[in-house]
């Protein structure tokens, strides 16, 4: 089974070190330089080096402190000047045992190495989260309802199957996209259908950023949800509401011969307002069947694919969000327990306790561990050694928990 932070690493590991993080400034394209040259070129270091060091340093730790089941912030983005900068910050995580497996499991990112952003996709909120779920399931019912209203699509619908998190393109060090969803063809390569949702302030940033599924996909469609973001005092006020919208683009080769190698993008819905003022608004998402189909596969659709849609309502939409809303709001009040949960006890169904769990005390933080610079030492040179694996559960046997 592979290592998780409880049963990894103890709190003298780092584990327990809540870091703070700070946005890079924007800055110029990064270097396009051979990354197996790069030791060779380390003396003097340019400024580049210095601050790219300084950037990796930084996106190792919110990885880190992730890892640990510590808070981060949902969307942290990094700017390397170097793109070689990426490789050494994955060769960072196999220093430490279990960590970059983790990442390539667990952690959503988007890396375009030809501009040098690296956003880490972290702790979403439960609007986001729940409303991202329920356009899915929407999607997949009125798919369904396509396959039964028109039979002769239905050998289609079955192709067509959700994509998750994945990657839309190979994972590669050029570039990946991990999108709120998706739907794939069965057979093709790439997903023709990408949607995004974006609640929090760096989620709005991706929206900023569509484009480049239409430079990596050419031929993909898009749909994407702007919901205004609410800092947790607000969203706790009794009747607040967020505003939100939808947009939907598609692409293909532009069709001008005299200018080749461009795609054409078209926006078939502009940020249409969905929910205003706490109301729904009156109107449809129509999203066109054969937009879920690689491009290259829609010529041979039967003709009624031309007149199938996928119908949302905005009533629908608008009731999404409110019930996401209401239940974040419930989260946001809700206290934190006030009587500590001493252990756990492993349980047969006849009641008989098999295994009993005990967490060990946290050791008391001194200064010396608490500060920055000793984190870092945590995170760099202590894992140069021999891998140690502590166990945070004390497993216990019966007679020695009172049983």
């Amino acid at each position: 089974m592979a290592p998780t932070p409880s049963t990894s690493f103890g709190s003298d590991r780092g584990c327990d070190q809540k870091r703070s993080l700070h946005d890079t400034p924007a800055l110029l394209s990064p270097e396009q330089t051979d990354c197996s040259d790069t030791d060779n070129n380390k003396s003097p270091k340019s400024t580049a080096d210095r601050v790219d060091n300084d950037t990796t340093e930084r996106a190792f730790e919110v990885v880190w402190s992730s890892f640990c089941a510590l808070p981060t912030d949902s969307y942290p983005t990094f700017h390397f000047r170097n793109s070689c900068s990426f490789d050494l910050l994955r060769d960072r995580f196999e220093d430490r045992e279990g960590l970059s497996q983790y990442v390539d499991d667990k952690v959503r990112f988007d890396w375009n190495a030809d501009t040098g952003d690296l956003v880490l996709r972290l702790m979403p909120t439960f609007v986001h989260d729940n409303f991202q779920d329920s356009v899915k399931s929407v999607l997949e019912a009125e798919l369904h309802r396509v396959a039964e209203q028109y039979p002769e699509l239905e050998p289609t619908c079955r192709k067509i199957i959700p994509g998750g998190h994945s990657s839309v393109t190979q994972r590669t060090h050029r570039f990946n996209k991990s999108p709120d969803g998706q739907f794939a063809f069965k057979g093709a390569k790439t997903s023709p259908f990408i949607f995004e949702v974006a609640y929090s302030e760096e989620e709005k940033g991706l929206l900023n950023k569509i484009h480049e599924y239409f430079l990596e996909v050419p031929g993909c469609t898009v749909l994407s949800f702007d919901l205004n973001y609410a800092v947790p005092s607000a969203r706790r006020v009794e009747g607040y509401t967020h505003a939100a919208s939808v947009s939907l683009a598609t692409s293909m080769p532009d069709p001008d011969p005299d200018d080749p190698g461009f795609v054409a993008v078209e926006a078939l819905v502009e940020a249409e307002m969905f929910r205003h003022a706490g109301q729904a608004i009156q109107g449809n998402l129509e999203i066109p069947f054969k937009l879920f189909v690689p491009l290259e596969q829609r010529e041979e659709l039967p003709e009624s694919a031309n007149n199938a849609s996928v119908c949302i309502r905005f009533a629908d939409l608008a009731r999404f969000l409110s019930d996401a809303e209401e239940q974040q709001r419930i989260r946001d009040a809700t206290p934190e327990p006030t009587r500590p949960v001493r252990g756990i006890r492993w349980r047969k169904r006849d009641g008989n306790v098999i295994t009993t769990l005990v967490p060990e005390p946290r050791r008391p933080r001194t200064r010396s561990t608490s500060t920055r610079s000793e984190s870092i030492r945590s995170a760099s040179t202590r894992s140069r050694g021999p891998s140690r694996r502590p166990q945070r559960l004390r497993l216990a046997s019966n007679h020695q928990v009172g049983e």
